[in-house]
């Protein structure tokens, strides 16, 4: 894990000051150091209310301008600027959950994440239901569908190098 975030906070700073400022940090949080204990991350609703402005923490939709967001959607092959202004406007009324939403099913057609949850047959239903519903209240949900996406449709999961 350690390794993971090196790699990626090495795109904005030396390793050298990756393990002075955040290397006792991540095994504190895996449970590695201090007191043992493995920490939950945050969610959706924590990191919005905790998010500001610029550093590669918190939420892209919150912390992101304009400019760079349009960059990211295009990146992430959004080129459709109907579709872009949409989640502009979501982010500009501070619906950033509702314009990551936006953004996911742009990104994973056909994944019937705007299912209607009252539309559930069954227990078995709702329950997966449930765990669409959480891809906009916690990042790692959203990865874990979008794996799951990704890996269903033998494609490759978007990674942005923008940030």
């Amino acid at each position: 894990t350690l390794e993971f975030w090196r790699s990626e906070f090495t795109k904005i700073m030396n390793g050298k000051d990756f393990d002075s400022e955040h290397g006792y940090t991540v095994h504190y949080m895996y449970g590695k150091r201090g007191r043992g204990v493995d920490f939950n991350p945050y969610g959706c609703p924590k990191i919005i209310a905790s998010s500001s402005s610029g550093g590669p923490h918190g939420c892209p939709f919150k912390t992101f301008s304009a400019n760079q967001l349009v960059s990211e959607m295009k990146t992430a092959g959004i080129q459709d600027t109907f579709k872009q202004q949409k989640i502009l406007k979501q982010v500009k009324s501070r619906n950033y959950q509702s314009a990551c939403h936006s953004f996911y099913e742009e990104l994973h057609k056909n994944n019937n994440f705007s299912y209607n949850i009252h539309n559930a047959k069954n227990d078995e239903e709702d329950e997966e239901l449930e765990e669409k519903t959480l891809i906009t209240k916690h990042p790692n949900q959203y990865f874990k569908q979008s794996f799951r996406y990704h890996k269903y449709h033998n494609s490759k999961p978007i990674i942005s190098n923008n940030n």
